[in-house]
């Protein structure tokens, strides 16, 4: 970040997962958006109340993670998937 006072990001650690729910994509828009708005008000440093003021809301963080939840719930085949599977293409339940 160009800016001549590095952020307290690893003292931060837990808000930054918090509300980017771990994602790295989201952390970074969030973490450009915080600069931005530092930079354009010329502050020389980012502080937690940056971050705060930047941060997606609980609720915003929530739906990203029943989204989450639900896609990698929809990737993961159950121990029956593969049999409704093939009775549905009108074959036999348990396949080679």
């Amino acid at each position: 970040m160009p800016l001549p006072e590095p952020p307290e990001l690893v003292a931060n650690w837990e808000f930054l997962y918090e509300r980017s729910i771990g994602c790295v994509g989201v952390l970074k828009e969030w973490l450009v958006r915080t600069l931005a708005a530092a930079l354009g008000r010329g502050s020389a440093k980012l502080t937690l109340r940056d971050l705060m003021a930047q941060a997606l809301t609980i609720s915003q963080c929530e739906k990203m993670l029943a989204e989450v939840t639900e896609g990698e719930a929809r990737l993961t085949e159950s121990g029956g998937a593969r049999s409704r599977f093939r009775l549905a293409l009108g074959l036999s339940a348990v396949g080679d």
